[in-house]
């Protein structure tokens, strides 16, 4: 063998090792690739499927920058379109342009930003549900022995409502449930306060669960309502 055929041998085997390397690198790139469009890629299928749910009760999602999804959504089809033409292209997706500030940071934003959404508008929705009863309240109405029993029903069904808001619906059924559990509620307060309880009221049960509330607390509004609950024999006069 010539120096000449060994020159072209070696020089071969350069090109070679060089295409291999070549290879190597972009092969690694598309793995890298793969894990940038693969983690969001999943979460937002299991969000979508969130969405459905909701939309599907005609609960409305806000809270969304629809100018900003419409600009990630235009930018990630044009991928796509131009990866199904020649997988190369999402080697370098933004030629001469920055692809983790124009594409990976706002799909790796976009999850998060959809769940928030979501969430925001699933526990609207309860808040929307549920009747306006303050802890408060409750509280006071609780120490009336005649009343602990519903009062206590109330609370247990809020605390599962609180449960369901802390995490989005899976299915219909659960927003069914969220809703059957609140008109629950509903109903029970309006047998126990008749659905508006008057401030002076709450005032005259909290300071007679104390140590007692005075006699000119009693107005014709309170006693009207222990009448129609069934709860002045449960008052007790004492002489201070």
């Amino acid at each position: 063998m010539t120096l000449s055929d060994r020159i072209a041998g070696a020089r071969k085997g350069l090109r070679d090792l060089a295409d291999r390397r070549v290879l190597e690198k972009e092969a690694t790139l598309f793995e890298l690739r793969a894990t940038q469009f693969s983690e969001p890629s999943r979460r937002l299928r299991e969000l979508a499927s969130c969405a459905e749910v909701l939309s599907g009760d005609g609960i409305r999602v806000e809270g969304l920058d629809r100018a900003w999804l419409e600009q990630l959504r235009l930018r990630l089809t044009s991928l796509r379109d131009a990866f199904e033409e020649s997988a190369p292209t999402i080697l370098d997706p933004t030629p001469n342009e920055d692809a983790r500030f124009l594409v990976f940071q706002p799909l790796d934003k976009l999850p998060a930003a959809v769940e928030g959404a979501l969430k925001a508008s699933w526990n609207s929705w309860i808040v929307e549900q549920s009747p306006p009863i303050t802890e408060d309240v409750l509280v006071v109405l609780i120490a009336v022995s005649a009343l602990r029993d519903t009062v206590s029903q109330i609370q247990r069904l809020r605390n599962q409502v609180r449960q369901w808001a802390n995490t989005l619906p899976a299915s219909a059924a659960v927003v069914a449930t969220v809703r059957a559990t609140c008109e629950e509620i509903r109903r029970a307060w309006e047998l126990l306060a008749g659905g508006d309880l008057p401030e002076e009221v709450v005032t005259f049960l909290r300071a007679a669960g104390r140590d007692g509330a005075p006699y000119t607390m009693l107005t014709p509004a309170t006693e009207a309502w222990l009448r129609q609950n069934r709860l002045l024999d449960t008052l007790k006069v004492r002489l201070s």
